[in-house]
């Protein structure tokens, strides 16, 4: 090929690429907004049909009722049962109704709204509607699955002096229109709720004189015997617990809501689960370190305890009795400060008698701090007895006090004992808390369900480890 012929075949070839990048810079760049004002076209030719305005990109009028006020609203009944009707004042009724019927607002529906929220598939009834009648349109209540949601933001945080919402109506796929009227919603009915309140105070005391004239939250193990009762079980207190919020929960959401089938949720019966769990397992380990080796290992630490707490008894005898002497001798000495001083103070030249004076007041100093280390010892010696009759009490399966069982082995207060009630509280609390804000059982996630199991697995494993009697 000659030198002029690759010169043409080149030359040909760049205009082809030219030509092939001309027509797509178009589709790359997109094509350029029109100057403001001016409408702008559809590709494929332009008709006024095909022209879209500026800020309107269905090409078709927006349907706005954003110009009309809600003036006033009553509910027919204070607590919007499912028969009760929501009655609606809204300033220029006829005129709104106008607007509903213009081709823009074709197919939209007008729908009450609770806060900022429409309810769902709940229509006004045209049939009650007359501007004659002070403006008014008239919402039946409709309280289901769809609606739910709604309903317990309203009722959430319940009173017995009822609840507040602001009311108002709008486009159902909208914004409500303005309004600052609000309704008073009766959420707690009185009657049920003191019966209610009734029937679950007569339960917990029942529950309370049982726990402590019977062993219903109390260890196994052998009875101390002498009248004595066993330590409080922190697993059985656990679940009594979780047992109660839960049951208060149910009867607070079915009382304000009426949904006493479906408020049970999966995260309740697993806290229920896990504590039943607890109860259990803790039992079974009781149960399982009651053997001839573990009787005969219980009797001789009781025996042993014994006799260092008639030990501790004596020597607490012996330091009082030399306390109680020092304290006689202290009388006598302010005795004898007193008489020397009046020797003094009637012979105000006699040194002797003010010698006498101030020696009989050296005596009384030495006899107060005599009787100071002697109650120290004293003080000790009850501490230790103290110490020794908690470890008497330890080794007999014997109770201190509620909070003292519940948190303590033979051995005294433990870590994991004392975590795994600070959880049960804390979430018990949240758990509460939740239910009365929210109506409804609070789906703790997988991770705080996991700590309550960690935390009564610590429990357990910890238990078949500890001491059932005290260590020397």
């Amino acid at each position: 090929m000659t030198k002029r012929k690759s010169n043409r075949w080149f030359a040909l070839q760049a205009s082809l690429l030219c030509g092939v990048l001309i027509g797509a810079l178009p589709g790359l760049a997109g094509a350029a907004d029109p100057p403001a004002g001016q409408a702008k076209t559809v590709s494929g030719g332009s008709t006024g049909a095909d022209r879209k305005t500026e800020g309107n990109d269905t090409g078709t009028a927006v349907c706005d009722i954003s110009g009309f006020t809600v003036k006033s609203v009553a509910p027919k009944g204070s607590n919007l049962t499912p028969n009760d009707v929501i009655k609606v004042e809204v300033d220029k009724l006829d005129e709104l109704m106008a607007k509903l019927g213009q081709p823009e607002c074709k197919g939209k529906r007008l729908a009450l709204f609770f806060g900022d929220q429409p309810m769902p598939d709940l229509t006004y009834r045209p049939i009650v509607y007359s501007p004659k009648k002070n403006n008014l349109i008239y919402f039946s209540v409709k309280r289901d699955d769809k609606s739910q949601e709604i309903w317990r933001r309203a009722l959430g945080v319940p009173t017995l002096k009822g609840n507040s919402t602001l009311v108002s109506i709008g486009l159902a796929d909208g914004i409500a229109i303005g309004s600052d009227a609000k309704i008073r919603l009766n959420v707690i009915p009185e009657g049920r709720f003191y019966a209610w309140l009734a029937f679950l105070a007569l339960l917990l005391i029942a529950f309370l004189v049982l726990a402590f004239k019977s062993d219903l939250l109390r260890d196994a193990g052998p009875s101390p015997g002498c009248g004595e009762r066993r330590p409080f079980s922190l697993a059985r207190t656990q679940g009594a617990w979780w047992f109660f919020i839960i049951l208060a929960s149910y009867l607070l959401i079915g009382l304000v809501t009426g949904d006493y089938l479906t408020s049970i949720t999966a995260q309740a019966l697993v806290l229920l689960g896990i504590s039943a769990f607890t109860v259990v397992g803790g039992a079974a380990i009781d149960a399982g370190k009651q053997t001839p080796q573990g009787k005969a290992q219980q009797a001789n630490a009781e025996a042993q305890a014994n006799g260092e707490v008639v030990q501790a008894k004596v020597g607490l005898q012996a330091v009082q009795t030399a306390h109680d002497a020092q304290t006689a001798l202290v009388t006598a000495a302010a005795n004898a400060v007193q008489a020397a001083q009046k020797v003094a103070d009637t012979s105000p030249g006699n040194a002797a008698a003010a010698q006498a004076a101030q020696t009989a007041l050296v005596a009384h100093s030495f006899e107060v701090a005599k009787a100071a280390q002697t109650g120290a010892t004293v003080a000790e010696s009850r501490a230790d007895l103290a110490e020794k009759q908690l470890k008497l009490n330890a080794a007999r399966n014997q109770t201190e006090s509620f909070f003292i069982d519940i948190l303590s082995d033979a051995d005294g207060v433990s870590f994991h004992r004392f975590q795994a009630a600070a959880w049960t509280v804390v979430l018990g609390i949240v758990f509460g808390c939740m239910v009365w804000r929210n109506l409804e059982m609070p789906a703790f996630n997988d991770y705080l369900l996991a700590l309550m199991g960690i935390s009564s697995g610590t429990y357990l494993w910890a238990k078949t480890t500890e001491a059932k009697v005290p260590t020397p």
